[in-house]
């Protein structure tokens, strides 16, 4: 049941009002509704928003990509003390206050609860994985990661720290099959659906199916004519 009317505003719309993000609450529904994406997803998606409208009332000049450098650096767990000083540095030299952001961003539950008490929507899920959710979430992690070590190796080579040529980051997942030990790219194996040593199983058994299945109506067609 949506909240009362006369109940105050929740955080979810707080922070929209303030960082002046229109249309949030079709968007979130539209992305959890049409693309299964997670709390946790919409959590991230919030959380970039709030940034990006704080960045944007700026006069910081950035990219999405140092949009995104902006965001992991001040959402990781344990960042590299010197670059999260590098980056509030920055923030503060053009009048956004690191602090009052991160205070504004929002954690999933609090997503949840809007869906619940303001939009009246239920957020319970059937159990059963998203294919589609679950490669965009791989997807995201992997870039991110290429990000994260794309961003740190430059800064060591750029103090002399490492000692190389301008680096390139090439970043590869690979998965070893259980059954054969045949090693795939794990986006080549997500998109084929599985080793060929298992999907030609299935591609048998279908056969054996069919085969079983033209062979009984065979032996019925054969009785009926008796």
């Amino acid at each position: 049941m949506p909240r009362p009317k006369n109940k105050g505003e929740c955080k979810v719309e707080r922070v929209t009002r303030k960082y002046n993000i229109e249309n949030i609450n079709d968007d979130l529904i539209r992305l959890r509704a049409e693309e299964s994406a997670s709390l946790r997803d919409l959590e991230d998606y919030m959380n970039k928003k709030i940034l990006e409208a704080a960045i944007e009332s700026s006069s910081l000049n950035t990219t999405k990509h140092d949009i995104e450098h902006i965001f992991n650096i001040l959402t990781e767990d344990e960042p590299e003390l010197e670059e999260l000083r590098n980056v509030e540095r920055k923030l503060i030299q053009n009048d956004i206050d690191p602090d009052e952001i991160e205070s504004s961003f929002l954690t999933y539950n609090t997503i949840r609860n809007h869906f619940h008490e303001c939009l009246g929507k239920d957020t319970s899920v059937n159990n059963e994985p998203s294919f589609e959710n679950n490669v965009r979430t791989l997807t995201s992690l992997y870039s991110r990661t290429e990000i994260v070590f794309n961003d740190s190796l430059k800064r060591l080579h750029e103090y002399d720290m490492l000692q190389m040529g301008e680096p390139d980051i090439y970043i590869e997942i690979n998965v070893e099959c259980g059954k054969c030990g045949n090693v795939h790219d794990a986006f080549e194996l997500l998109e084929a659906g599985g080793c060929e040593c298992s999907l030609s199983d299935s591609e048998d058994d279908v056969i054996d199916n069919i085969e079983t299945t033209n062979s009984q109506n065979a032996t019925q067609t054969n009785i009926g004519e008796m």
